[in-house]
């Protein structure tokens, strides 16, 4: 390939004292499709669908309250476990003197994940209500 001076305008590593013509033309082509730029007509909603609704003032049909779960006992049973457990082996692997804010960092850290996948995993199950 035959290097022309449009070529060695754009890739010269020396400091132009112009911009190049191609530059010009990319830059002004993407600020001109910028200001002009609209949305698709896809992009509008014209009416609500019957199994979901495409405008907030439309009254949803769907579930009014989501059924209640075990997400936070699950959530407090695996904070508390795994964090009393890794607060317990952080210490145990601690070789200093003085191991206190490694063990309570390494405890805050599990009981932290401890939480989360436990309230994931409580969330699963639905609570059953006694009511007749």
């Amino acid at each position: 390939m035959q290097i022309t001076d449009t070529h060695a305008i754009i890739y010269s590593t020396d400091a132009p004292t112009e911009l190049s013509p191609v530059i010009l033309r990319a830059t002004s082509l993407i600020v001109l499709l910028t200001a002009v730029a609209t949305t698709a007509h896809a992009q509008h909603l014209t009416h609500d669908f019957q199994s979901f609704p495409a405008t907030p003032k439309a009254t949803p049909r769907l579930m009014a309250t989501p059924p209640t779960t075990y997400w936070l006992e699950g959530g407090l049973i695996g904070g508390i476990g795994l964090g009393v457990l890794s607060a317990y082996e952080g210490g145990r692997w601690c070789e200093s003197s003085d191991c206190t804010t490694g063990t309570l960092t390494v405890g805050l850290l599990g009981a932290g994940l401890g939480f989360t996948v436990g309230a994931l995993i409580g969330g699963q199950f639905p609570k059953h209500n006694n009511e007749p």
